[in-house]
């Protein structure tokens, strides 16, 4: 099959001059290149294989942290005793609606351009 590409002439002169220090023909190079770039694709494993290989690898004990109290203990002792949910909902409000109108100016000024 013959195929014809059209480069560059600064990646034309890369080609030449690798061919001339490997001493092969530039359509050799890129023969060799092309081969092996697209064996190096169907080499790569699939995703089944990836999550076998993730499945099959054993626990490393030197990352695992294990609890040392319960969540709703640590729960209990992030937040204070006079936590007020109700005020804490209303200060959200209030930052969800500040975000909101900066996004509306950030789209306008986006449309202006």
């Amino acid at each position: 099959m013959l195929i014809t590409v059209q480069l560059p002439d600064a990646i034309g002169a890369k080609l030449k001059n690798k061919a001339a220090e490997l001493n092969i023909a530039v359509a050799d190079l890129l023969l060799n290149w092309v081969s092996q770039r697209l064996n190096e694709e169907n080499s790569a494993p699939t995703l089944m294989q990836v999550v076998a290989q993730i499945k099959s690898t054993p626990v490393n004990e030197n990352l695992v942290k294990h609890p040392d109290q319960s969540l709703a203990d640590l729960l209990a002792s992030t937040y204070p005793e006079n936590f007020n949910s109700d005020q804490w909902d209303r200060d959200w409000a209030m930052i969800e609606a500040d975000l909101k109108q900066q996004y509306r100016t950030d789209e306008k000024a986006e449309n202006k351009n």
